[in-house]
């Protein structure tokens, strides 16, 4: 019974953020102007959650609250944010990359995904993205390669570009030898 009421109790607490689009806008501004390593995890992990629960839509709302945030504080859209990838705590990172790939993932628009991958890209996230693709942690290496199918793009020196490389160079074996054995059949 108290685990029903706990879900009751998360899941209105969840409709109310949804009604209220300005507790993202400030979850946005707390995030982006705290110090505390693990203030900043749990409203990473709060944004991952909101874009998680409503797909499409609560990818639109943290993007429409990352937008205000730029807007209010005359810096460019995802500025400060694409700067948590670059972070030393391993959950930082990956939270933060996981943001960028939900809401990649759930704009179903191709335009506005493209316009949203360019807008990244305009500040610096692929920079960011290969300095930080050596990074070891299987959670962001995921998070790295599943960018990178998203988008198009490949990352220098991330696992997925190795993969695909060796998946090129096993495929023109392939075909080497299948020309091979055609030749003397």
């Amino acid at each position: 019974m108290n685990a029903l009421k706990s879900l009751l109790y998360f899941l209105n607490s969840l409709e109310y953020i949804k009604e209220n689009q300005d507790i993202i806008d400030n979850l946005i501004h707390i995030l982006i102007n705290n110090d505390s390593i693990n203030t900043i995890t749990y409203v990473l992990e709060i944004l991952v959650l909101i874009c998680n629960y409503w797909k499409e839509e609560g990818a639109k709302m943290v993007y429409n609250s990352l937008k205000a945030y730029s807007l209010q504080s005359n810096t460019k859209l995802f500025k400060e944010f694409i700067e948590f990838i670059d972070d030393n705590n391993a959950d930082t990172k990956k939270t933060a990359i996981t943001i960028i790939c939900l809401m990649i993932k759930y704009t179903n628009d191709k335009e506005q995904q493209a316009n949203l991958v360019a807008d990244l890209n305009d500040v610096g996230l692929l920079k960011i993205l290969e300095k930080n693709a050596h990074y070891q942690d299987s959670g962001f290496q995921n998070q790295l390669s599943l960018y990178q199918k998203l988008t198009d793009e490949i990352v220098k020196g991330s696992n997925y570009q190795v993969q695909n490389y060796l998946f090129l160079i096993l495929k023109y074996f392939l075909n080497f030898i299948g020309r091979n054995i055609q030749e003397k059949v």
